[in-house]
């Protein structure tokens, strides 16, 4: 179901959160963003087997944060040059 290059990206995530043995959260994003947090289980002898994932689909609100990064940017420029042609 993944391309090779995502399925690659996600092993090495899945290796991470084992290696580390807590709680890793990560967001990815292309054409949809995701927010995914993964979550080792210990067996009764403390060995991590088996990880627990989820995810998100944060695509409207990382849309709507730029969305609002852009309004903000567009609404200073349109302050300075109103400042320079009231200095005219």
């Amino acid at each position: 179901m993944l391309s090779p290059v995502d399925a690659a990206r996600l092993s090495k995530r899945y290796a991470d959160c084992v290696r580390l043995g807590k709680t890793s959260l990560y967001l990815q994003g292309v054409n949809t963003w995701w927010s995914s947090t993964l979550t080792p289980l210990r067996d009764p002898n403390s060995r991590i087997d088996r990880l627990i994932g989820t995810s998100n689909n944060i695509t409207s609100s990382t849309l709507l944060e730029k969305a609002g990064r852009m309004t903000v940017k567009r609404e200073r420029l349109l302050e300075a040059v109103a400042h320079k042609i009231s200095q005219c």
